[in-house]
Formats: structure tokens, C-alpha cells, sequence
């Protein structure tokens, strides 16, 4: 199978910081029926994501760690996922 999404996420702490982001993915993945209700699946998927707009001020406390790129740099990440689906 093919795997392909592009979006925006957008995100709003209780009206004092927003932020908005764009994103990408490709991927490849298969799907194997051990029998007819137990199949397992695997997909590896690359993309990236880069801000779009966001907020200067942070309302989070120093301990607060980013997990969003800065505003002017772009995310390159790669994943794999490996799962197991029971039908009944």
C-alpha cells in the first residue's frame, strides 16, 4: 500500500498562545491476514513539518520543553509502525 497526507494543525491554550503548522507525508506499508481475523501491519513513512504562524509570547513555565520546530526551520523526521489488528 501507499500512504500519502499533507494538512495543518492548528493549536489554542486557553486564548493566550496559538500556533499553526503545515505538514507532509509519504510512506509505504503492507498488511499481512495470519488468519481472517487477526492481521498485522507495518508502514515506514517520511515527512516533514514547518510552522506556519505562532504566537511570541510562551505560557508555559521554564520546565516546559518544545516540541515544535522554531518559526523559520523546517522538521525532516522519518517513522515506522508495526500493528496488529484483532477482527470480531
Amino acid at each position: 500500500m501507499l500512504l500519502g497526507a499533507v494538512g495543518v494543525t492548528q493549536v489554542d491554550v486557553d486564548g493566550s498562545w496559538t500556533g499553526s503548522q503545515q505538514f507532509a507525508e509519504l510512506g509505504v506499508g503492507a498488511r499481512y491476514a495470519v488468519t481472517p481475523r487477526i492481521h498485522l501491519s507495518f508502514d515506514v513513512r517520511a515527512g516533514g513539518r514547518s510552522v506556519i504562524e505562532e504566537d511570541d509570547r510562551v505560557p508555559l513555565g521554564a520546565s516546559a520543553r518544545t516540541v515544535a520546530p522554531p518559526a523559520d526551520e523546517a522538521e525532516a523526521y522519518t517513522s515506522a509502525r508495526l500493528g496488529a489488528t484483532l477482527l470480531f
